[in-house]
């Protein structure tokens, strides 16, 4: 049995960009960037919804489908890092792909 449990990574494409461009506008890209995925029980539209903020700045969501199981790892696993990795192109934010670095 090892003391040590292996990280796991969980990666998906952040959903709605389109919808926050004028906070996109606010992150500064040449600063390291601050991931916080944060559950938003009072939406509207999905009250298992999770929003992804960048330094702060909402600028998605986790895709619909995927919420519970990023819930499960927010609540049940020891979250090392979470990463973004952003394609950009004159100023617009085309995609942004989310990994969390976590063991269970």
């Amino acid at each position: 049995m090892s003391l040590f449990k292996k990280s796991k990574l969980y990666t998906f494409e952040v959903v709605g960009l389109s919808f926050y461009q004028e906070a996109q506008q606010n992150v500064n890209l040449k600063k390291p960037l601050s991931v916080e995925l944060i559950e938003e029980p009072d939406n509207p539209h999905d009250k298992n919804a999770i929003m992804v903020c960048v330094n702060r700045y909402k600028i998605g969501h986790v895709p619909a489908k995927l919420c519970k199981n990023v819930k499960a790892i927010l609540h049940n696993a020891e979250i090392k890092q979470i990463g973004i990795h952003l394609r950009h192109a004159d100023g617009v934010w085309i995609s942004a792909d989310i990994t969390i670095d976590y063991r269970e």
